[in-house]
């Protein structure tokens, strides 16, 4: 695609310990075919030299602005660089990941092919290189069918770096990140932002490269207390509902939530020493939430027939 300069977008890069892949970060973005940028890098306290890093890319592009804030955690990070944005578009990127030369500028062009689009959604790819990608397809989403996807774990999903937003939207509804929710936290924003738009469209096209680092949200091989702040996620999404949910919704939701809880489940039963003994209250409070039939049928069996009789005993008798 030929360079085009129109609307100003505003880049949010969080940093924190990022040293080793923040300058293939900064240059990803450094490349895009959507020159008009205002990148902002936030670092959240780092102990290497991820500071010093953006520091020499923000002498060397007059597009960079820098801050540095002591360690708060990455929602308190971007909510500083909502904070400072000044681009009628938004857009998030880990300082660990990377984009495609063109992701910003595929974005801002499908969001222009409707004036009533809010949000423009592009696939993403875990752990793994860029390659020459097939031309995706696009899709006009209705605010229905564009929340459900949230929670769909074959779609898009909630995460933040994979979408553009409206800044006017986001500033304007006062919508920011939860810095007491370490996990869940960007699907509870967007959840919350999805509730304001009219339509939004994805690219199935793949333009972001998650870097996952072995201790992601959903895994129960290892312990992760913060994990548990997932459930307060959904609290929060609940209160909520009144203003957007339908009953196809609140089925996605709570399939989502089923499946969360069973992962937590498993986490908990398998570090059970370490783990807070309401923690099993919590999982099993929330489980109930869903009705036990959003479970699909190889969690029933194995929550109702192995796990609940046997492990949880193991549990309470730590």
């Amino acid at each position: 695609m030929e360079q085009i300069e129109k609307d100003l977008i505003s880049v949010i890069i969080p940093v924190y310990n990022a040293e080793k892949e923040l300058g293939r970060c900064i240059e990803s973005i450094l490349k895009q075919s959507y020159i008009n940028l205002q990148i902002l890098i936030i670092d959240d306290g780092s102990e290497d030299s991820s500071l010093s890093i953006a520091r020499s890319y923000e002498k060397e592009d007059n597009r960079i602005f820098v801050f540095h804030q002591m360690n708060q955690g990455v929602s308190s990070a971007r909510n500083l660089g909502i904070e400072k944005a000044e681009g009628k578009y938004l857009v998030f990127v880990d300082g660990d990941d990377f984009i495609s030369d063109d992701m910003i500028e595929r974005l801002f062009l499908n969001m222009a092919r409707e004036e009533q689009i809010d949000v423009s959604i592009c696939n993403y790819k875990r752990n793994g290189l860029q390659e020459n990608e097939i031309e995706g397809e696009c899709e006009v989403l209705n605010k229905e069918e564009a929340i459900c996807r949230l929670f769909y774990r074959d779609s898009y999903q909630g995460f933040l770096c994979n979408k553009m937003f409206r800044t006017e939207v986001i500033k304007g509804e006062r919508l920011l990140l939860n810095p007491e929710i370490s996990i869940c936290e960007d699907l509870l924003f967007c959840s919350l932002y999805f509730s304001h738009i009219r339509k939004a469209v994805y690219d199935s096209r793949v333009c972001y490269f998650y870097e996952e680092t072995g201790f992601g949200a959903t895994r129960s091989d290892q312990y992760n207390p913060r994990r548990y702040t997932m459930l307060k996620s959904f609290d929060e999404i609940e209160k909520a509902w009144d203003t957007f949910a339908s009953e196809r919704i609140k089925k996605a939701a709570y399939n989502y939530l089923a499946t969360v809880c069973m992962l937590l489940f498993k986490m908990t039963v398998k570090y059970h020493k370490e783990a807070d003994k309401n923690a099993m209250n919590q999982i099993i409070g929330h489980l109930k939430k869903t009705g036990w039939y959003y479970l699909n049928s190889e969690w029933q069996t194995k929550f109702k027939i192995a796990y609940v009789p046997l492990k949880l005993v193991s549990y309470f008798r730590k």
